[in-house]
């Protein structure tokens, strides 16, 4: 689907496995967020689960249909994480994509904030900080990629935390498993 026709500027894919009682606070922070003449659409694909939330997340699409944040609730068979969120990325409409996982949160401002900066430079990634908090939400440990800190440019973290131009996703993921595929076709052909 073409993204200019949708109107939608970010779409967030949320991986959901047995996550009925941990979805809540991940939900509410994307639905609490301020980001007026915006589109958002959240896709949240059930991987599967056995604890109801796929029944869960059809009730809270129900209950907020008529917002101007749209939510998407799949269910496909269990393939783990990644496989989920690229189903969500093929199910995706938005100009940007933002993942977040079942038990994570955003604050009040993260969309607006990254989708002035991903506009304001023409970027293709954007990426923020990210807190590491316990079990009762202190802060234990704070990634932030300064420029300053010469480890900060080699840093690989999860997927979650970025906001990404969908076409560049996209080409990418798509150039990354066709060169997976040749380098597996060249192993199995040394072997022989």
């Amino acid at each position: 689907m073409d993204m200019s026709s949708t109107g939608i500027d970010i779409s967030i894919i949320i991986p959901v496995y047995n996550g009925k009682n941990k979805i809540s606070k991940a939900l509410n922070s994307v639905l609490k967020q301020n980001f007026s003449g915006h589109k958002i659409e959240v896709i949240m694909v059930d991987d599967g689960s056995k604890d109801g939330s796929f029944d869960y997340l059809e009730s809270i699409k129900k209950a907020y249909e008529t917002r101007e944040i749209m939510l998407v609730a799949l269910k496909k068979k269990n393939e783990g994480v990644a496989l989920t969120r690229n189903y969500g990325l093929k199910k995706a409409n938005g100009k940007y994509i933002m993942f977040l996982d079942q038990d994570d949160w955003i604050e009040d401002k993260c969309l607006e904030t990254l989708w002035i900066q991903a506009e304001k430079t023409n970027a293709d990634l954007i990426i923020g900080g990210v807190n590491m908090v316990d079990d009762d939400g202190r802060i234990i440990e704070t990634w932030n990629l300064d420029p300053a800190k010469e480890w900060n440019k080699y840093r690989i973290t999860a997927p979650w935390g970025r906001l990404f131009r969908k076409t560049i996703y996209v080409f990418l993921i798509l150039k990354l498993v066709r060169i997976y595929i040749l380098i597996c076709f060249f192993l199995v052909m040394q072997k022989k």
